[in-house]
């Protein structure tokens, strides 16, 4: 078994994504979210962030907001975190088959694009 590490860029909302893969012989078993940041990948950030799924912030108050809205399954769910929305999404194409795979896996893209409503394709 070996792990290849490499960052997904996501433009709309300049996220880098730092994912891992998981391979028996040839073949992807898992794939993780296994750290992110705000703006382009670099190779110090990745460094520097990969294993850290929270945001830290310094003292001053945030006032932006990283909520999304998601609709799958005709449920309505506002998610706080992008993040942790995607982390939830990517786990569910990592587990599921079939149709609601693709649920899953329509969600997690629509979010990686930064949508601000993302949907099963079902809705």
């Amino acid at each position: 078994m070996r792990t290849e590490i490499y960052t997904a860029y996501a433009p709309n909302t300049d996220m880098t994504f730092i994912m891992q893969d998981t391979y028996e012989g040839d073949e992807v078993t898992a794939t993780e979210c296994i750290g992110w940041y705000h703006g382009e990948p670099d190779d110090e950030a990745t460094k520097t962030f990969c294993g850290k799924l929270k945001a830290i912030y310094d003292d001053e108050p945030c006032t932006k907001t990283d909520a999304v809205t998601v609709i799958c399954y005709g449920e309505e769910k506002v998610w706080d975190s992008r993040a942790e929305a995607i982390a939830f999404y990517l786990e569910g194409v990592e587990a599921c088959q079939g149709s609601e795979r693709d649920r899953y896996m329509n969600v997690y893209i629509q979010l990686c694009e930064g949508r601000a409503v993302c949907t099963d394709g079902r809705c």
